[in-house]
């Protein structure tokens, strides 16, 4: 509890305020704002986890915490059918900390993990369409919010020759979060409600663009641009968007050509040779050798979630090699089979829905679940403890998962025909 330490009197009563007003939402089942501070609060810690030692985790606590106790008392418990199997993985990494040489550390990363792995889903498991886009519209605005904060300091590290992170620490995790936030944002430039919001988010679609191409962080960069893929398809067939797709793309254009020129030569060799394919996979092919060493000596059972990180203090760079390590075979094939029923619930969904909106939210989906898929195979973003691409994660798996869901488009004058097909199995 360290931060409490250093706030006065002021900081304490806000912080109580915030607090009392996020019980506020829970005891009113306001779940859209509960989930607006768990993304807020594991968008600005990035992978920050265990420890009550600064705003931010305190805030992620408390929402998840409190989107747990919304779903028990309105006795809602729903959890879809791919939520319920990451929920597993999950699980089986929480077990093994009670079999493994765990420290406080590991056991305070497994509970919260837990926590948000249940939170998501039992809180959103029977919730209707209008909260599921209250929230989109939230995590675009949080994405601004993201964006914009950490652009204000690209102007003063244009002359550096080294991989940038804006105002936060973790170098990686900085990238990680802004690339999953991207396809929020250009999701909202085209559907949020009012012209105010889509301004909004299509800001930080501009802002949060440029800065991950200048951050030389390639991981997330990719990821974030992958993810914005399937909505520009889509969108780009309807005549309506056309015409802002140019707009933006000719505003992003002029502000990354005034960027590029105010960078020192130093800083434009850095990033050409940082997206050359001859920069390789920085010895990442060596550290998964030891880690499938290490994992074959006991490939069946997990040594707990976190417990990769006690063996290799820079994580295995892979998602799949660290659920392994941390959960055992069963926890992966827990975590593959999750991702295996998200992307075949969006291709099933997508036949069935013809609904413009509908389409360009499984687009959302199909998206974010690439550019996750990506920083899986670099990263090991999946085996983290609730950092935000997790909580978004969760978030649109229980959107593609639920039968009905974007069946209620029909009830708003959409696909009538169609919309009651949309329930695959």
């Amino acid at each position: 509890m360290e931060i409490l330490g250093q706030l006065d009197i002021l900081g304490l009563l806000v912080l109580a305020l915030a607090g009392l007003f996020m019980v506020y939402l829970a005891v009113t089942s306001k779940v859209h704002g509960l989930f607006f501070f768990l993304v807020l609060g594991a968008s600005l810690t990035g992978s920050t986890v265990s420890l009550f030692d600064n705003l931010g985790s305190i805030m992620r606590w408390i929402a998840a915490l409190l989107l747990v106790l919304s779903a028990l008392l309105l006795k809602r418990i729903n959890v879809p059918l791919g939520p319920l199997l990451f929920l597993g993985y999950v699980a089986f990494g929480f077990i093994f900390l009670f079999f493994s040489n765990s420290d406080n550390y590991q056991f305070q990363r497994g509970a919260l993990l837990i926590v948000v792995a249940a939170a998501v889903p039992l809180a959103y498991g029977n919730q209707s369409w209008r909260t599921f886009q209250l929230s989109l519209i939230g995590t675009a605005i949080i994405a601004t919010a993201y964006s914009a904060y950490n652009f204000a300091s690209l102007p003063g590290h244009l002359g550096d020759a080294t991989r940038l992170s804006g105002y936060v620490k973790g170098t990686p995790w900085f990238a990680m979060v802004l690339g999953g936030l991207l396809p929020f944002s250009l999701w909202g430039f085209w559907n949020a409600p009012s012209r105010g919001l889509r301004l909004i988010s299509g800001t930080g679609f501009l802002l949060g663009t440029i800065m991950l191409v200048f951050s030389g962080q390639r991981a997330g960069t990719i990821a974030g641009l992958l993810g914005v893929t399937p909505l520009l398809l889509t969108n780009l067939s309807r005549r309506k968007t056309m015409g802002w797709a140019v707009l933006m793309l000719i505003v992003l254009s002029s502000l990354g050509f005034y960027f590029f020129r105010q960078s020192s030569g130093e800083r434009m060799d850095f990033l050409l040779r940082r997206y050359d394919r001859a920069a390789g996979i920085n010895d990442r092919d060596v550290i998964w050798g030891e880690a499938i060493a290490e994992i074959n000596k006991n490939p069946l059972l997990g040594r707990g979630t976190g417990g990769a990180e006690t063996f290799y203090t820079i994580s295995f760079h892979n998602t799949w090699l660290e659920v392994w390590y941390n959960t055992g075979l069963p926890g992966l094939v827990l975590f593959v089979a999750a991702q295996i029923y998200f992307f075949r619930r969006i291709y099933l969904l997508g036949r069935s829905h013809r609904d413009p909106e509908a389409r360009s939210i499984l687009a959302l989906a199909m998206g974010y679940m690439l550019g996750f898929l990506v920083l899986c195979m670099f990263e090991s973003i999946g085996a983290g403890a609730s950092n935000a691409n997790i909580v978004l994660y969760l978030f649109l798996g229980v959107l593609v998962s639920k039968n009905d869901l974007l069946g209620s488009f029909a009830q708003r004058g959409g696909d009538s025909e169609t919309a009651s097909e949309a329930t695959p199995a």
